[in-house]
């Protein structure tokens, strides 16, 4: 009987122990799995505080692009708007020229008929002056 109390005693001491050790095992384990639990916990904070700090900037950026296209529709009205002068001032450009042309023309027509009717006075003098001369000479005796 003293063998089977120390078997007994044994097994018992044996089971005592692996069940330390188990406990000392799962309290390591549940230690370290809490540990990564927190680890875990506190990059999600991380990550979720640099989200939020993207979306902030990106925000931000949105609305300095809202702002550089509101700048651009601006300029391209004025562009649009000074297209138009060009193409009004072009178009009064072009009748200009025409009328300058025609002008010019008037012009030209005027000074050659001034030439023909300066020539014809100048024959008339002529004529009236030869006349004059061959009346004055058939007038002396």
């Amino acid at each position: 009987m003293k063998i089977k109390k120390r078997i007994l005693i044994s097994i018992l001491l044996i089971l005592i122990i692996l069940s330390t050790n188990i406990a000392v095992t799962l309290a390591a384990t549940k230690s370290e799995l809490q540990n990564k639990q927190n680890n875990i916990n506190q990059q999600i904070k991380d990550t979720e505080n640099e989200i939020s700090a993207v979306k902030e900037e990106m925000s931000d950026t949105m609305k300095q692009i809202q702002d550089l296209n509101t700048q651009i529709s601006g300029y391209q009205s004025e562009i649009d708007d000074l297209e138009y002068k060009i193409s009004d001032l072009e178009k009064d450009i072009e009748e200009n020229i025409k009328n300058y042309k025609g002008k010019n023309k008037q012009l030209n027509q005027r000074k050659t008929k001034k030439e023909h009717q300066k020539q014809k006075i100048d024959t008339v003098f002529l004529t009236v002056f030869v006349y004059n001369e061959f009346i004055k000479q058939e007038r002396k005796p």
